[in-house]
């Protein structure tokens, strides 16, 4: 009989152990899921800040060959949205309204800002921009201006 009580106690240690080990794991998982939710709301709110620096600055981008590299078309995105609302231009129809692109097939390009600053300030310095980038010549030039 004491042999069965041993092997009793024995089996039951082991389910006490089961579930604690289970209880464990619901608690890790539980951890793990609200550090998920934590680091996904720390994402959106980043995203957010993001888009509202980009809506409410003006700046000067490069589109490059993303194939190539090479220095494609200078733009400058200073209305209404500011940046974010150009770029969801290009996302929706691919050319954001530049003729030279219109003619072209959609494709990717690499999109380096090169200046922020006021509108006067960018106004300056785009043409400076077309000139040292190459962009108004050539083949693979798309700006027109």
């Amino acid at each position: 009989m004491g042999a069965r009580t041993s092997l009793g106690t024995i089996r039951s240690q082991q389910q006490q152990t089961h579930r604690r080990i289970k209880a464990s794991r619901r608690r890790s998982t539980v951890s793990a899921l609200e550090q998920i939710r934590h680091k996904t709301i720390r994402f959106r709110i980043l995203a957010r800040r993001l888009a509202e620096s980009f809506e409410n600055s003006n700046r000067h981008y490069l589109l490059s060959d993303s194939e190539t590299g090479e220095a494609r078309y200078v733009g400058q995105a200073d209305g209404i949205g500011g940046f974010f609302a150009r770029w969801t231009e290009y996302a929706r129809n691919g050319h954001g309204g530049n003729l030279a692109m219109q003619a072209l097939e959609k494709s990717d390009y690499i999109v380096r800002i090169l200046a922020i600053g006021s509108g006067e300030e960018l106004g300056e310095k785009e043409s400076h921009w077309k000139t040292v980038l190459g962009t108004r010549v050539g083949a693979l030039g798309l700006n027109r201006n």
